[in-house]
């Protein structure tokens, strides 16, 4: 099974349990960024590794598809920095801080995003794939923390 077919699965999943909660007032709606967030995994997931195969098809040189794929993993991510993470912060109570398992996914997606930008710059050739493999495999990890919030998400009083 390929990243593209489990990113899928995990979108229609998600899109089953976004269908349940609504019927017939199941649950209450989920928080705007993690919807956001979902999409942007789902469809990222989804179709990073198809641009890759497609540029394989078209380049005889495999570094460039592996340091495309490692780019629009740092774009993507600069996105989710830039636009998503403020508004779940906005969305948070003044109180509560993002809880030591938001720093981990935070600070490892940090780290992650580190290493594909590393990665577009060729600076370890021999490990180019490897790195996006990773980077691909954190992106769907983090994928599936997002789709088990949607199974326990219950709105605050």
């Amino acid at each position: 099974m390929t990243f593209s077919e489990l990113a899928l699965a995990l979108g229609g999943f998600t899109g089953i349990v976004l269908a349940l909660r609504s019927r017939g007032g199941g649950g209450p709606g989920l928080p705007r960024p993690l919807l956001v967030t979902l999409l942007m995994i789902v469809f990222g997931a989804a179709i990073i590794p198809v641009i890759c195969v497609a540029v394989l098809n078209f380049c005889a040189d495999p570094s460039v598809a592996w340091r495309i794929g490692s780019l629009l993993l740092v774009a993507t991510a600069v996105v989710w920095f830039g636009a998503v993470v403020p508004q779940m912060e906005r969305t948070r109570e003044p109180s509560s801080g993002p809880g030591w398992f938001g720093v981990f996914i935070y600070c490892i997606s940090a780290a992650n995003g580190l290493a594909q930008t590393v990665n577009v710059f060729g600076v370890f050739p021999a490990h180019e794939f490897a790195i996006l493999f990773a980077g691909l495999t954190w992106y769907f990890a983090s994928g599936a923390v997002a789709f088990s919030r949607t199974l326990i998400f219950e709105e605050a009083e």
